[in-house]
């Protein structure tokens, strides 16, 4: 039977915290746009409104809606769609480069 390896990919990620939510200073650009994206539409990152989980933020992708928890990462894929990992799943993927 054939066996594949994973291809090392690099990305870009933001660790999101309570407090960066509402300091967007250290923001990466590609966030920013997907903050000021419409309400709704694929790929914006949006405060919750409703539920449980009322006032974090979600993601909005072409499945549905991802809750990001405070310290989850979020990612951009090198296909420019955004993703969101939690901290020890993030880990476990993912390694810094320089």
């Amino acid at each position: 039977m054939p066996r594949f390896e994973r291809r090392p990919v690099v990305i870009e990620a933001f660790q999101m915290t309570k407090e960066r939510k509402t300091d967007q200073s250290d923001w990466p650009e590609w966030l920013l746009r997907a903050w000021n994206k419409k309400r709704n539409e694929v790929g914006s990152l949006q405060t919750k409104k409703e539920g449980s989980n009322a006032g974090l933020l979600e993601l909005v992708v072409s499945e549905g809606y991802w809750t990001v928890k405070w310290d989850s990462w979020i990612v951009r894929l090198s296909h420019r769609e955004l993703s969101q990992y939690e901290p020890d799943t993030f880990a476990q993927l993912y390694k810094a480069v320089d």
